[in-house]
């Protein structure tokens, strides 16, 4: 029977990660939990069949060395392992390939633990699906425009680009140059009419960055963007694609508050115009709690955050995005809504809850928290936000 609107349900998984992960914790760390366990996100692949996929990947900084890519199949109702793990001989040869590799150690060297294969990495709210004609694959490709933290020890970031092609399931590196410096955390967001990824992250970074998906090059502008109150781990953003405006979701580490900025997708880039809303501030996302995800099926931004309740709450961009915004908190119903999940969900969200057009649902592939330990468990609720 279908949702109603609002309505959650979990979505009946035949397996769990468990019966796909990958468990040589010597070499990798940890095992294949601790992907979904690290400041790691996800996104939905709509092009992965009929009813698409929603793709994981993570781990990086004190989680695995393990880069996998998992996706929940929502043709066969199954997880798997589609990708991965890289295996290396030990625990330090991926330290080492990830440190150097024959590269210097900054921005410049891609971080790969094998030919154009990426080390595992937080990944935060970057992770981005790239449609089958920019992807040259009929399934698309998960790109990781940049990267941060990659590796458990060393924790080290790139301004080159990997994508995963879904077909052939393999990594490539994507981009013909690299963007100019990136810190750990941080956020991406797609502008599909422009075909240009941007990059965006709290600090005062040096550079003014983006990504041509179409060429796969990145420019780098002298100056950098202007900065946004906000910590690493706790920076969310979104094309909203009617009023055609990146919005960007942040705050600090102790705010009780999230801040809304956004910039003109047509422009530079270098704006961070403040949102003010009519009705208040929304409730905050702190230590990836969160999603901000555009909905084309009701022209709105939707904003979650576990600090939220059982609500999710709709953003209407005005035309004029320089006037004030407004949201209105829809209710989380259902036998999946947020606060009687057991066991609880565990920490960070991002785009492990992304929207679904075949389902007109959000999709939250959730980490869940135990009182001996975290792990993945098979779970994904589906939140109806469409008619």
């Amino acid at each position: 029977m279908p949702l109603t609107q609002g309505e959650a349900a979990l979505v009946p998984m035949q397996n769990r990660l468990q019966d796909v992960a990958f468990l040589d914790e010597p070499r990798l760390g940890n095992n294949s939990t601790f992907v979904f366990a690290a400041y790691s996100g996800g996104a939905y692949n709509p092009y992965y069949g009929a009813w698409g996929a929603h793709v994981i990947h993570g781990g990086g900084h004190a989680a695995t060395q393990d880069n996998s890519v998992f996706i929940a199949d929502f043709n066969t109702l199954r997880f798997e392992r589609i990708g991965g793990p890289t295996m290396l001989s030990s625990f330090q040869a991926y330290e080492d390939a990830i440190r150097s590799g024959g590269f210097p150690d900054d921005e410049s060297n891609p971080r790969e633990v094998a030919p154009s294969v990426p080390g595992s990495a937080h990944t935060y709210d970057c992770l981005l699906i790239l449609p089958p004609e920019v992807a040259g694959d009929p399934y698309g490709a998960l790109i990781r425009p940049v990267a941060g933290a990659i590796g458990v020890g060393v924790s080290r970031s790139t301004g080159w680009s990997h994508a995963f092609t879904f077909g052939d399931r393999r990594w490539q590196r994507f981009s013909t140059n690299h963007a100019r410096s990136w810190p750990p955390g941080g956020s991406c967001a797609y502008d599909t009419q422009r075909q240009r990824i941007w990059p965006i992250a709290a600090d005062n970074v040096p550079w003014l960055m983006s990504l041509d998906v179409r060429s796969r090059a990145w420019t780098n502008s002298g100056g950098g963007p202007q900065s946004i109150a906000a910590y690493p781990d706790m920076v969310y953003s979104a094309y909203c694609a009617h009023r055609d405006v990146i919005a960007i979701a942040a705050h600090r580490e102790s705010a009780t508050e999230a801040n809304f900025y956004w910039f003109s997708a047509a422009g530079s880039g270098s704006e961070r115009t403040r949102v003010r809303f009519t009705n208040g501030p929304l409730p905050p996302a702190n230590w990836g709690r969160g999603s901000l995800v555009y909905v084309p099926d009701i022209a709105r931004l939707i904003w979650f955050t576990l600090q939220g309740g059982d609500y999710y709450y709709e953003i209407d961009v005005p035309a004029n995005p320089a006037n004030d915004w407004t949201w209105v908190a829809r209710p989380i119903t259902g036998a999946a809504r947020p606060s009687i999940l057991t066991p609880k969900p565990y920490s960070s969200v991002y785009k492990r809850l992304d929207y679904a057009p075949q389902l007109k649902s959000l999709v939250w592939v959730t980490a869940q928290d135990t009182s001996a330990s975290y792990s993945f468990g098979g779970r994904v609720v589906a939140i109806r936000v469409a008619p």
